[in-house]
């Protein structure tokens, strides 16, 4: 088996070094590759490669560019909206979890994370209804940090029709078999760091 791949992508210079500093103050021990991949503006001399900006596929396109320009079985893919990771484990859970699972998120919608009533707090009443008809039941993984096999994102991006919307969406219909990080909060995006004042006691040191 080949060894899994860390992919970091990103479209804004400032964003993808702050990744690539995030990666290496929590940098996994466990023997893996890393592949960094960008799509902005001017030149990002750190990148593997640099692919054109697609509005559609966004993340997905990037993910998907490395795939084709490595080889690997399995990957974990960090997008630069990621602004924290607790420790240097996170490669090591994932890579356990893909044992069982097509697919690892760290976590699902945010929905699932919070009620309703904390949501509504954050957004100040702007959030899309069918949350509420969600309710706690995970409906998706976030797309901002995950890991899966090969044959897994390849199968998903094939049905996708060319949309990193719609992939996201699918990523557990699609999947045969799927599993969540222990703590979903082990590494975060923007989007869900707004929350941090209700992230559980164990993650509120940050």
């Amino acid at each position: 088996m080949n060894l899994i791949t860390v992919v970091l992508a990103g479209h804004s210079q400032t964003k993808i070094e702050n990744l690539k500093k995030l990666y290496e103050k929590n940098k996994p021990s466990i023997e893996h590759k890393l592949y960094v991949i960008y799509n902005g503006y001017n030149i990002y001399s750190m990148a593997n490669i640099t692919v054109e900006n697609n509005n559609r596929l966004r993340d997905i396109g990037m993910y998907w560019s490395a795939i084709h320009n490595t080889n690997s079985n399995n990957y974990f893919f960090l997008n630069d909206d990621v602004v924290y990771i607790k420790d240097n484990k996170w490669l090591n859970e994932a890579i356990e979890k893909l044992e069982k699972a097509e697919i690892v998120g760290v976590q699902s919608n945010l929905s699932s994370l919070f009620n309703i009533n904390i949501i509504k707090k954050v957004t100040n009443n702007r959030y899309p209804m069918k949350w509420e008809k969600w309710g706690r039941e995970p409906m998706f993984i976030r797309t901002s940090n995950f890991a899966c096999n090969r044959e897994y994102f390849c199968r998903l991006f094939n049905k996708s029709n060319q949309s990193a919307q719609v992939f996201e969406k699918q990523t557990i219909a699609e999947a045969k078999s799927w599993d969540l990080f222990d703590d979903k909060f082990h590494i975060c995006d923007t989007n869900l760091f707004k929350y941090k004042d209700y992230f559980y006691e164990t993650t509120k040191h940050i």
